[in-house]
């Protein structure tokens, strides 16, 4: 059989019913027929199997809308449910049987992705600068998915770095070659967060938690107040900052979810953020994480709710580039570039982590 070259739709076979040729879409159906006498017993509508995916004495059942990526290894009696995905690099030992809606990626690729932002410290893009941000996302990703600390960088030496970068003084963590005066305004606020997850450090803030409670707007539930230029941006992506290293980490309600729910939504329609081909990775997760955590608590609009971030969801995960991760928006200018993510197997810890990180320990 004439097999069509390597191309983009292996790697991202998500889009090949929408973008594949005729010629391309006769030759995944020559392929599936093919594979029949390898052991694929059957696949479903619109399901899509890379010519190169290594599938071997397999018992193979593919699910309709469901897609096995280029470079995945398949072995023995391997069910495949609806709306399920095998990405690039993915290993799958059977006998085992996957659900509908699962998407399984590569741990293995997890190395060479850290490789990849590390010189003499890791960077937020290659032929960047290092920062501290980029080290704990290094750290946290080492932890989730190779079961230690990040391999460029001996755990002692890491631990030491991080710890003495916090000023005696103000408490504050200043960025890499910063010289400015410290203050809650910049990057240096942030960092007190992820590199005292990074660390497995941290404190009780009772008091905090009143003083935000006595100056939140009940009727928008958020804190700030919106702008001509930028509508909600800013007081979302600050009742974001607020609540994730607050409410979120000590495992307390939230007041008036509703009112954020309400709010959040129409903010997540406002097309100078989110129309096609826009919504960096800041801006919708300022987005889904009030959502998330009010959700918790009401299910107020849940079917809004679970349609505008399944949408997001599916734009992502298109956009994934093998050994190099997600871009930081879908702009075709920007070279920004974070960590993975989505189902793989494994539950986010460090600053990204769903749960209370200490529940309990505020009155």
């Amino acid at each position: 059989m004439d097999r069509l070259p390597d191309g983009e739709l292996d790697f991202l076979p998500w889009l090949f019913w929408s973008r594949a040729t005729d010629e391309q879409r006769d030759g995944q159906q020559a392929w599936q027929q093919e594979l029949r006498s390898r052991g694929l017993e059957r696949a479903g509508e619109r399901s899509f199997v890379s010519y190169l995916a290594a599938v071997y004495e397999a018992e193979l059942t593919v699910g309709h809308d469901s897609f096995i990526a280029a470079h995945v290894y398949l072995t023995s009696d391997v069910d495949l449910g609806d709306h399920s995905r095998l990405n690039p690099y993915a290993v799958v030992r059977g006998p085992v049987r996957i659900g509908d809606g699962v998407r399984i990626g590569a741990r293995e690729q997890a190395g060479s992705l850290l490789d990849r932002y590390w010189t003499d410290a890791f960077v937020n893009q290659p032929g960047g600068a290092p920062t501290v941000r980029a080290t704990c996302d290094a750290v946290e990703i080492a932890d989730l998915l190779l079961g230690g600390p990040p391999p460029q960088e001996p755990a002692r030496e890491l631990t030491r770095r991080l710890a003495a970068r916090q000023d005696p003084g103000a408490g504050l963590i200043p960025e890499l070659g910063e010289t400015t005066p410290l203050g809650l305004d910049g990057p240096s606020a942030y960092h007190v967060l992820c590199v005292g997850c990074s660390l497995d450090r941290h404190g009780p803030q009772a008091t905090q938690l009143g003083w935000l409670m006595t100056r939140r707007d009940r009727w928008s539930g958020l804190w700030g107040m919106p702008s001509v230029h930028e509508g909600r941006r800013q007081p979302v992506n600050g009742s974001y900052r607020l609540t994730r290293g607050t409410f979120a980490q000590f495992g307390v309600n939230v007041p008036r979810p509703e009112a954020t729910i309400d709010t959040v939504l129409p903010h997540a329609q406002d097309g100078r953020f989110f129309a096609e081909g826009r919504g960096t990775a800041c801006d919708v997760l300022d987005v889904v994480h009030p959502l998330w955590l009010c959700g918790q608590q009401t299910r107020h609009r849940r079917p809004e709710v679970q349609n505008w971030v399944g949408e997001r969801l599916d734009s992502t995960l298109s956009r994934w580039h093998p050994e190099a991760g997600f871009p930081f928006s879908p702009a075709p200018t920007t070279r920004s570039e974070h960590q993975p993510s989505g189902a793989l197997g494994y539950r986010p810890r460090g600053v990204h982590r769903p749960e209370p990180a200490w529940p309990g320990e505020v009155p």
